[in-house]
């Protein structure tokens, strides 16, 4: 499948290939591909607004996408782990609270 991303994003012009949400959707394709150092580069410049964006929700994605994989200062946080598996009472796993 990344492979297939990929393609589509190599038959772009180079005018759509500048877009924010085509270097979003690159940044994904190199992070199936495990590289989250070139899927930073690729999300940098949508975050310093060096490439035009069609919506501010492509700014949001690449924050998303740098706490979920590309990011490197800051670990993942689990929470199963020192829990058991279980969420502390009043917390989903969503981060939501629920009725105790």
């Amino acid at each position: 499948m990344a492979g297939q991303a990929r393609a589509a994003l190599a038959a772009l012009d180079d005018r759509q290939a500048k877009l924010g949400e085509i270097r979003d959707a690159a940044a994904v394709v190199l992070l199936a591909e495990q590289d989250p150092a070139a899927a930073r580069r690729e999300l940098r410049v949508v975050l310093d607004g060096d490439v035009p964006v069609l919506s501010y929700l492509t700014q949001v994605e690449a924050h998303l996408h740098i706490a979920r994989g590309a990011g490197h200062r800051h670990p993942r946080r689990h929470p199963q782990r020192g829990t058991g598996g279980a969420e502390p009472a009043g917390h989903d796993a969503g981060g939501g609270t629920q009725p105790k």
